[in-house]
């Protein structure tokens, strides 16, 4: 399987003047690791509880890629699996945990009730009191990697391929329906039922009755 790290850069992307590379460096320096490492084998132990006692795994942190929120390590384990390690590297308030804790429920709820690919969540942590001392969220790697950026354009050949994808995700997303607009939220663990929260980007946060509403609001800000 194709490492998640083959095609990043790590600090060779980043100015060493920028506060971005700033922050990652503090973080870098100031969280324990070792800790985070113990975490990961618990969680893959967790769930899959054939796993080799003497399974273990690293974190290079010359491996890695970063966005504007997040930097993201490989977790390499001693059988050949990959995991990634998503960690912010700028402090989250409550609002963006809200966010986050919403963006796992969603994830979550693509993942167990579609066939859309999208990296399984396996375990988090929004805390920062504890050992590891920030959050962080455990994901699956799904079997290939990016190179940094993304395509701006689709070579004509791939468009009909592109297009008919497109159309199977939409298909799939739309049976997925919910008695009223805004965002998922499954409690602080992400583990109690889903509910519908208010969306705090939103002229009318709400939750909103019908889409009306929610198009009506956002024109009229």
């Amino acid at each position: 399987m194709e490492r998640p790290s083959s095609s990043w850069q790590g600090f060779d992307s980043l100015s060493p003047d920028s506060e971005k590379y700033k922050r990652i460096q503090l973080l870098f320096s100031s969280a324990n690791f070792e800790y985070l490492e113990t975490c990961a084998i618990e969680s893959r132990r967790k769930h899959e509880p054939s796993l080799s006692l003497d399974a273990s795994c690293s974190i290079d942190l010359k491996r890695f890629t970063s966005g504007f929120n997040n930097v993201v390590l490989e977790i390499a384990f001693s059988d050949g699996v990959f995991w990634v390690a998503r960690i912010p590297h700028q402090t989250l308030n409550n609002n963006d945990k809200t966010s986050l804790l919403s963006e796992i429920t969603t994830m979550r709820m693509i993942h167990q009730h579609t066939t859309v690919p999208i990296p399984r969540v396996f375990s988090f942590e929004m805390s920062t009191d504890q050992p590891f001392g920030y959050p962080y969220m455990f994901m699956e790697h799904r079997g290939h990697s990016l190179p940094n950026g993304l395509a701006r354009t689709i070579p004509s050949e791939h468009l009909p391929k592109v297009a008919k994808q497109l159309a199977n995700v939409f298909a799939e997303l739309q049976n997925l329906t919910f008695s009223r607009i805004g965002r998922l939220w499954c409690g602080d663990k992400a583990d109690q039922p889903v509910q519908i929260i208010a969306m705090d980007w939103h002229a009318s946060p709400g939750p909103l009755e019908t889409s009306f509403e929610y198009f009506y609001n956002q024109k009229q800000a």
